[in-house]
């Protein structure tokens, strides 16, 4: 009796143990709202697996659904979401651009949404993790501007876009003068030496017509 009681104990837990590895090895899929890569100011909505695989046939569901100001036509547009997903890889993530904070606070739409992301993980399970993705958390938040690479590229694609406008000619156009410094300059010297040499009293004076420039001879 004491001996079987030995066996079930263990066995129960081996089992335990088993179960425990098999949770660490599921798949752990989380939806969140966070600052874009690109702006602070900018928040993507980030779905992405956590855990060591796969993730199957990932479904999202919330309410109400996302939507995003568009200025251009004044109204409101659905933020795209895939769903389901077929598979999400460990690490992997899908990431869309949801609005510009400062602008989506102005608006009325609302700010608070609430569901959750549903999943298939090893064996067949079916997993389930809550979403809130809360805009107010970020209403009174600031930050200091760092410049990235991104900055970097904006400014490179200004540059290009500015040499491509530049041309031969026209009010637009590039144009390069080149000079040679010293033979400049010493033209410009020998142009002053003949001028002065031309107006130089001094020199090249002829007698009066009818003079000599012998002594007058006087007589005893």
């Amino acid at each position: 009796m004491f001996a079987w009681q030995q066996v079930r104990e263990a066995r129960t837990t081996r089992n335990q143990a088993a179960a425990a590895e098999i949770a660490r090895a599921q798949p752990y899929v989380v939806m969140v709202l966070e600052p874009s890569g690109a702006d602070d100011v900018l928040l993507d909505i980030v779905l992405k697996n956590y855990g060591p695989t796969a993730a199957r046939n990932v479904f999202v569901e919330l309410e109400p659904w996302p939507m995003r100001v568009d200025k251009y036509i004044n109204d409101s547009l659905r933020v795209g979401l895939p769903t389901p997903i077929p598979v999400l890889g460990p690490g992997q993530e899908f990431r869309t651009y949801w609005d510009n904070g400062l602008t989506y606070m102005k608006s009325d739409l609302p700010k608070r949404h609430e569901g959750s992301v549903r999943f298939e993980g090893l064996g067949g399970v079916q997993l389930e993790s809550p979403v809130v993705l809360d805009w107010s958390i970020y209403e009174e938040r600031r930050w200091v501007q760092v410049r990235t690479t991104h900055d970097a590229a904006k400014a490179l694609i200004a540059i290009q876009d500015e040499v491509k406008r530049w041309s031969e000619g026209g009010r637009s156009g590039l144009s390069v003068v080149t000079r040679d410094g010293d033979a400049m300059d010493a033209r410009a010297e020998a142009e002053y030496k003949e001028r002065m040499h031309e107006y130089d009293p001094s020199e090249n004076l002829a007698p009066p017509e009818g003079s000599s420039n012998e002594e007058p001879h006087q007589g005893s």
